[in-house]
């Protein structure tokens, strides 16, 4: 089985070593980012990029590679160039806050939450992120305003936890215990993204 996983893998690097077009070297990108490779991915999207300047695909993807390795402004700089192509899909505004948090830069996120939720105001990461970005803040009482919000529509153990550390700096902690219980409980899915993955 080893044998064949190493095969593999050598025949997808010898299959990206000849790629022509930009969508092949995203696609090459996205296997190393899947395989948890984002330094990799990020050559293969340069690549895409150095082919294809408008193939905002690209830039996207490579935002996100560059997000999980950690460079937060190369990130939110593809993310912006990516909006400016589409200012109408909301998880690239979602994208740039999480890029723009990491760097303590929480009004510009807070700023492209406001805009994500003008575009779909149900989706469920804008009052995530919000709330956190409130809780890092120190604004407790609209910390909770998000996770309350979020936890009528989207009950998750995530944002049970997260509530619960709102509640604990408030000194609420009969009701930070009840939400830690809640999240341990199996009752709920783990994670906001179960409920996507559920679809």
């Amino acid at each position: 089985m080893k044998k064949i996983v190493i095969l593999s893998a050598l025949c997808l690097l010898g299959a990206c070593a000849t790629l022509k077009t930009s969508s092949e070297f995203i696609a090459c990108g996205n296997g190393y980012l899947t395989d948890g490779n984002p330094a990799e991915a990020i050559k293969n999207f340069n690549k895409a990029i150095a082919i294809n300047p408008q193939n905002m695909e690209a830039y996207e993807a490579r935002g996100t590679a560059y997000f999980v390795n950690g460079n937060y402004q190369e990130a939110t700089q593809d993310f912006a160039a990516a909006i400016n192509n589409n200012p109408n899909n909301s998880s690239l505004y979602t994208a740039y806050a999480a890029a723009a948090a990491s760097m303590q830069d929480y009004d510009n996120a807070l700023k492209a939450l406001e805009l994500a939720e003008q575009i779909n105001a149900g989706k469920p990461e804008i009052y995530f992120s919000r709330g956190n970005i409130y809780f890092l803040l120190g604004k407790y009482d609209l910390a909770l305003q998000n996770f309350n919000a979020l936890l009528n529509a989207y009950p998750a153990a995530e944002v049970f936890n997260a509530r619960a550390a709102v509640l604990t700096k408030q000194g609420k902690l009969d009701l930070a215990n009840k939400d830690l219980e809640a999240a341990r409980s199996g009752n709920f899915p783990d994670t906001l993204a179960d409920y996507a993955r559920a679809k």
